[in-house]
């Protein structure tokens, strides 16, 4: 018995640290296949992988060419590299249990709680959460630990490969520890430089990037894309105000540490970096829960920041503190009701089958193991399927499809897919001129299929517009397929045939500039045979401008009054409209898209005015619009 005892004591803390280490893995190996926008850019993702696309240049995305290790999409991935992963994954959680558990066990409890929200987060939120873990113990330990500085890099550099948001703040991190390990500890930054090198460059030449343009078209696209999409959650409503309290308590907890510090006195700048890098992670993980759009995106913020507090009390010295640990209780306990708050209503909602399902997984790590012997589900039901006269007359042609349903593509066994260069709806002038200039260049795709789609009651056609004035120029319309009772509704498609020898770009020619203040009424009367386009300077005041750091940018719609007496009124992206857009003619459904795409916008409605009507406070004024005619149309 003595034995036993010994034993336990011997090895207790190895054994709580791998179960624990077990916890941090995904709820699943792999995902399924979803019919949703996510799941098209997913697998397009993954078939870019494949097929040894360039990433920067043939695609431009936020996720990079390892995107699939956060996704975890598993179509044309070898699960070779899913559980090499996931097994570093697994290291550095152990070894940070195993080294920093604190004994008393009231923490183990703590933690478990705390990683069962974690594991149904965003895996490349908690490889950041890693990283951050590993650069805080750098920068607060006098004797460095080689296992922690080399795991420091190989994290940060993943991240570089996997989502540039959080991949260009680590490479700079990285740069900042190389300093630090100049002065601090030469042979240490050989080490560590050698290391990165050697492991940066076993990436570079494995996958298939243009790192520079990776960087400069991806940071486009991120800058751009919290004004295309539309948050459900306001600024201080409940789930933002939850997250603004755990923000305080993480606050509080470093604040306490920087002035315990000061009292040991060995504050000093590893200190006050050390904080910066928490506050740093933090607001990253703030952002992208609170100025992106939809519901798991604020929800992967609840999930990952009980992980970060925890870290965070432990790292920094109060632990064993009674304080440290209702910290800590408190940060769980207020993430786990924001997670379980639907709908903004001010009431919890009963759980339903699929999340019972859902929660009973994360109980256990077993639905991630036997996930790897079960592959998921990949049977979903499709919009229709090719009649065999429109899949003959597809065949096997390379093609596109607009916006983004490559899913219908699968269902009916068109794999000879080759995507835009930005795979989904471009939200600034320079990604839609990319796209416009790969389908007017000789590479471009034999068959395309285009339909209109309200993405967050968005005018439709105005989503890569100078994209389509590109279709326009170089395919002809073939065909027309969709189910009988579809034929001018969004989920119709034209079928689309490049024009051969065809690279035209659209030309636009400035007509005229006017002033409009917004909710005032503009109106426009352009010739019948002309495709009028327009460009809105719309600006934030300058408080709008600083608040969007922290929240999302106010909402816009626009109205279009249609000369048959009818109004549409639809929400206005500024990144888009400071393209151009045309305004003189209707394009709402799949006739009007055919009519523009045959050349015969004549036919269509006539566009008479328009106004710009701010949903909430924080626009200038006024707005200076450009109208333009598409010369070659």
């Amino acid at each position: 018995m003595q034995k036993l005892f010994r034993l336990y004591d011997r090895y207790s803390q190895a054994v709580v640290a791998f179960i624990l280490a077990l916890y941090c893995l995904p709820l699943y190996f792999t995902l399924p296949l979803v019919r949703t926008l996510d799941g098209a850019w997913d697998r397009a993702l993954n078939y870019c992988v494949s097929k040894d696309f360039v990433f920067g240049t043939d695609i431009i995305f936020a996720y990079g060419p390892l995107g699939y290790l956060s996704t975890r999409y598993g179509e044309f991935i070898s699960p070779l590299q899913f559980v090499t992963y996931d097994v570093f994954v697994f290291t550095g959680f152990y070894y940070f249990f195993y080294r920093y558990l604190p004994p008393r066990k009231g923490w183990l409890y703590i933690l478990f709680f705390g990683l069962l929200l974690m594991r149904a987060g965003n895996c490349s939120q908690v490889l950041f959460f890693l990283f951050t873990i590993y650069t805080t113990l750098f920068f607060l330990k006098d004797k460095i630990s080689y296992f922690e500085l080399i795991y420091c890099s190989l994290s940060g550099i993943l991240l570089f490969f996997i989502k540039l948001n959080y991949g260009i703040i680590s490479l700079a991190l990285l740069l900042l520890v190389a300093a630090f390990l100049f002065v601090k500890d030469r042979k240490a930054c050989i080490i560590y430089l050698t290391v990165s090198a050697i492991f940066f460059t076993v990436i570079l030449f494995r996958v298939h990037i243009d790192v520079i343009h990776y960087i400069k078209y991806g940071l486009l696209l991120i800058t751009n894309y919290e004004e295309a999409l539309s948050l459900p959650v306001a600024a201080f409503q409940f789930p933002h105000i939850i997250a603004i309290a755990l923000i305080l308590l993480l606050l509080s907890v470093l604040i306490a540490s920087a002035i315990k510090l000061r009292h040991a006195k060995t504050f000093g700048l590893h200190s006050v970096l050390s904080i910066l890098l928490f506050c740093l992670s933090c607001f990253l993980f703030y952002k992208n829960g609170f100025t992106r759009a939809d519901f798991w995106h604020w929800c992967d913020f609840f999930c990952i920041f009980p992980a970060f507090l925890v870290a965070a009390v432990v790292i920094s010295g109060f632990a064993a503190s009674v304080t440290g640990r209702l910290v800590a209780i408190i940060g769980i306990a207020l993430s786990s009701y924001a997670i379980a708050y639907r709908d903004n209503s001010s009431e919890l909602t009963w759980f339903g089958d699929d999340d019972i399902v859902f929660y009973e997984s994360s109980i256990s790590p077993i639905g991630y193991f036997s996930s790897m012997f079960t592959p998921p589900d990949a049977s979903i039901n499709p919009n229709f399927v090719f009649p065999p006269a429109k899949a003959t007359l597809i065949g096997q042609q390379t093609m596109d499809i607009l916006p983004f349903d490559n899913l219908q593509l699968i269902y009916n066994n068109q794999l000879n897919y080759l995507p835009r260069p930005s795979i989904q709806s471009a939200y600034c002038t320079t990604i839609d001129s990319l796209n416009g200039s790969w389908l007017a260049s000789a590479r471009r795709p034999q068959v395309l299929m285009l339909r209109n789609i309200d993405i967050d009651n968005r005018y439709s056609f105005w989503d890569e517009s100078i994209t389509k004035a590109s279709i326009h120029l170089n395919y002809n319309y073939l065909d027309f397929m969709g189910r009988p009772e579809d034929t001018l509704a969004p989920m119709s498609y034209l079928i689309l045939s490049s024009i051969p020898g065809s690279s035209r770009r659209p030309e636009f020619k400035p007509v005229k500039e006017i002033t409009t203040a917004m909710n005032e009424m503009v109106r426009i009367s352009f010739a019948e045979t002309e495709a009028i386009y327009m460009q809105a300077d719309i600006g934030y005041t300058t408080a709008t401008s600083l608040s969007r750091f922290l929240s999302q940018a106010p909402a816009l719609n626009i109205t279009l009054y249609y000369d048959d007496g009818s109004s549409g009124t639809f929400r206005a992206i500024v990144p888009i409209l400071r393209g151009p857009v045309l305004i003189n003619k209707a394009v709402t459904n799949s006739m009007e898209l055919k009519n523009f795409v045959s050349g015969n916008l004549r036919k269509n409605r006539n566009i008479v005015g328009f106004s710009f009507n701010p949903i909430a406070t924080g626009f200038r004024p006024t707005v200076n619009v450009t109208f333009l005619k598409f010369t070659n149309y």
